[in-house]
């Protein structure tokens, strides 16, 4: 009878255990691996038990705050793996280390809308408009995707988005992506954002669209970083596989540029945020990452002024744009309410860019700001 009883005295044992750490554990407002804020204990009033909301606000406060989340997310993760399922958290674990983002649930009434509020923009502005879209990794390089992947539906999008335009000018950066997809690595494996060498391969297609010659690859020397750790590698918690390695391109007069955000009302000088690098999240070494509104001033610069309303995929192809502007600005639409319209007047911008990825471009309601 006692060997019957024991599991039942182990378990309850172990819910014991699990309870006293709850109560002496500080709760975590930040999880550093997983890259995002964790929630709180909910605060209980009237209107909370009117919604009836309680009991969900609990449970994701206790999924949240487990003790040891992130070692049992792990264990979850590759416990999943080999019983076959390759999916974890919306990510797919591809071949040779991929990690993509499943494709995102596109909303062509949002896509639609979206575009409409870019030709808007470009009928009602004189300044030249365009728009760029980069697809996902997952439809780039699609030859790497695990069997029976859902189907990435960028080209068709990418499609409508082409025939769409007509006041706005549209920049193709999927065809030169898929064309050098097998020459060099030009997204993060356990990221969705290009590489120094995608951004390259893109600021080359701006260049052509806009007039400008760009900078060889021989004007750059290359400074690698290992260990960086990106969003689809922190939300699967596959923990255990390796992460990617990070470039910076630098060039003669990088830190002679001055980075202002005027949000934090701070200035200095260089384009790369380098204490960044110490963090396993080191892609924000582009610019500090997302800001309402970011302005770099390249006195040495040859060309003019131009306004890239943006989200972080034209983070680090600005840092090759620097180089030819004297002022680039960076919009954020989901923080930076103010009309683009009046920011060209006040910056004699000659040129608006709309740099997104494609993901957000179908899914995001902030390009309604775009006036």
């Amino acid at each position: 009878m006692k060997r019957k009883a024991l599991p039942g005295v182990l378990f309850l044992a172990f819910l014991f255990s699990i309870a006293i750490l709850f109560l002496f554990t500080s709760p975590r407002s930040y999880s550093l691996r997983e890259k995002r804020y964790l929630a709180q204990f909910p605060e209980i009033d009237a209107q909370v038990l009117k919604s009836a909301q309680l009991s969900q606000q609990l449970e994701t406060w206790a999924s949240d705050q487990f003790p040891f989340r992130d070692f049992f997310v792990g264990v979850c993760a590759y416990t999943d793996l080999l019983l076959g399922k390759n999916t974890a958290q919306d990510v797919l674990l591809g071949k040779e280390g991929w990690m993509f983002a499943a494709p995102a649930e596109y909303d062509a009434s949002r896509l639609a809308s979206n575009l409409a509020a870019v030709e808007t923009f470009a009928s009602e502005n004189t300044v030249e408009t365009y728009l760029l879209a980069i697809p996902e990794s997952g439809f780039v390089y699609a030859d790497a995707l695990p069997a029976f992947a859902p189907e990435y539906r960028d080209g068709e999008f990418l499609a409508q988005i082409e025939q769409t335009l007509s006041a706005a000018h549209y920049m193709d950066g999927a065809n030169v992506l898929k064309q050098a997809h097998e020459e060099e690595l030009l997204y993060y494996q356990t990221d969705h954002h290009l590489t120094s060498a995608g951004s390259y391969r893109v600021y080359e297609e701006l260049c052509e669209a806009l007039g400008l010659e760009p900078y060889g690859r021989e004007t750059f020397t290359v400074q690698c970083y290992e260990d960086f750790y990106g969003t689809a590698w922190s939300s699967s918690g596959y923990w255990l596989h390796d992460g990617d390695e990070i470039e910076l391109w630098r060039w003669d007069g990088d830190e002679a540029v001055c980075v202002e955000i005027p949000e934090e009302e701070s200035t200095r000088m260089g384009i790369f945020f380098m204490e960044h690098l110490e963090n396993e999240d080191k892609y924000p070494v582009y610019l500090d990452g997302n800001h309402a509104l970011t302005h770099l001033h390249n006195a040495s610069a040859p060309e003019g002024t131009l306004i890239l309303v943006k989200d972080s995929f034209a983070h680090c192809a600005a840092g090759f744009l620097a180089r030819h502007y004297q002022d680039l600005y960076l919009v954020d639409l989901r923080y930076y309410k103010d009309a683009v319209s009046t920011l060209v007047e006040q910056t004699g911008a000659e040129t608006v860019c709309v740099f997104y990825g494609l993901a957000n471009l179908t899914t995001d309601s902030s390009l309604a700001w775009l006036r």
